[in-house]
C-alpha cells in the first residue's frame, strides 16, 4: 500500500502539519509506504507555463517526480487550509501541473468531433482534509467539498472518500484539535484498509 500525502501550509507548526505528520506516522507504523510532499518546504512552483500547457508534458524534474508518485500511489491525501473559500495557490498549482491530461484524465472521441473526459486514476483512493476558521455554513456545505469530490477525485476516476472540513480552527482548544487529528487518522486507517 503506497500513499501520496500532500500538505500545503507555510507554517510548520500549523494544525495542517500536525495532522499530516500524524497520518504519515500512523500509516507507516501500519506497514504502509508514505511519500510525504510539503509544497512550501519543497519550494513548489505553481505556475503552469504556456509551453508546458500546450505540450501536456513537463521536463521539470520535480513535476516528473510528483507525477510518478501520483501514478504509483494507491491512496492520495491532501491537507491544507481554507484561504478565501478555496485552496492555497501552491495546492491549486499542484493540481494544474500534476493532475494533467494523460496522467489524471484524457479526452476521448473522434479527432474533429465532441470529446468527453475519460478518467485515468481509477483504482486509487483519495481524501482531503481542510482547516477553516469559519463556522459551519448554514447549508452545511463548504465550496471545497464540491471542488475536491466532484471536480478532482470523481473527475479523475478516484474513489472519493470526501473533503473533510475542520471548522472553527481559530477558536478551537487543544482537546478539540487532538480529537480532529485522531478522527482524521482513523479515517485514513479505514481507507487504507479498504484499499488493500
Amino acid at each position: 500500500m503506497r500513499t501520496l500525502l500532500v500538505v500545503c501550509n507555510p507554517k510548520q507548526d500549523s494544525l495542517n502539519h500536525a495532522l499530516s505528520r500524524a497520518i504519515e506516522e500512523n500509516l507507516c507504523s501500519g506497514g504502509h509506504e508514505v511519500d510525504f510532499v510539503d509544497l512550501y518546504a519543497e519550494k513548489f512552483d505553481p505556475r503552469l507555463e504556456l509551453h508546458e500547457f500546450q505540450r501536456k508534458f513537463s521536463f521539470d524534474e520535480d513535476i516528473r517526480r510528483y507525477t510518478h508518485l501520483l501514478v504509483e500511489a494507491d491512496l492520495v491525501v491532501f491537507v491544507h487550509p481554507d484561504w478565501w473559500g478555496g485552496m492555497p495557490a501552491l495546492m491549486h498549482g499542484f493540481l494544474d501541473r500534476v493532475f494533467r491530461p494523460g496522467i489524471a484524465y484524457e479526452y476521448a472521441g473522434p479527432e474533429f468531433g465532441r470529446k468527453t473526459p475519460s478518467p485515468l486514476l481509477t483504482g486509487k483512493h483519495a481524501a482531503a482534509f481542510v482547516t477553516s476558521d469559519m463556522s459551519t455554513p448554514k447549508d452545511g456545505l463548504h465550496p471545497l467539498e464540491t471542488v475536491w469530490s466532484s471536480h478532482v477525485f470523481q473527475y479523475c476516476g478516484m474513489e472519493d472518500h470526501g473533503c473533510h472540513v475542520l471548522y472553527g480552527v481559530h477558536d478551537s482548544r487543544y482537546r478539540q484539535r487532538v480529537q480532529w487529528i485522531r478522527d482524521c487518522v482513523s479515517l485514513c486507517q479505514t481507507i487504507a484498509g479498504d484499499a488493500r
